[in-house]
């Protein structure tokens, strides 16, 4: 048996009028996420941080995550000028 992971579905944080808390992305899309859902998040100065989904907010298109980010830029993200990336973490099993 060979296990691997991959990154895949790239979500982006949308402008806003005010940073989201440390532990609430607003998105461009939610299609694919889910509570529970593994996701590495990750920023320009930043490095990765592994946490998962612990709700969604479909009408304002954001997510609480189980973890709070540490180090990350929320003005740059809610300026538009860093904006944070959200990537689905996937796993499969070759037997």
């Amino acid at each position: 048996m060979l296990p691997t992971t991959r990154l895949s579905t790239a979500y982006k944080t949308r402008t806003l009028a005010a940073p989201d808390a440390a532990d609430r992305l607003s998105l461009d899309r939610l299609d694919g996420l889910a509570p529970g859902t593994f996701v590495e998040v990750s920023q320009d100065g930043v490095g990765p941080q592994r946490t998962l989904v612990a709700a969604c907010d479909h009408v304002a298109r954001a997510i609480t995550l189980r973890d709070p980010l540490v180090g990350f830029d929320a003005v740059g993200a809610a300026d538009g000028t860093k904006p944070i990336t959200l990537y689905l973490f996937t796993f499969s099993l070759s037997v």
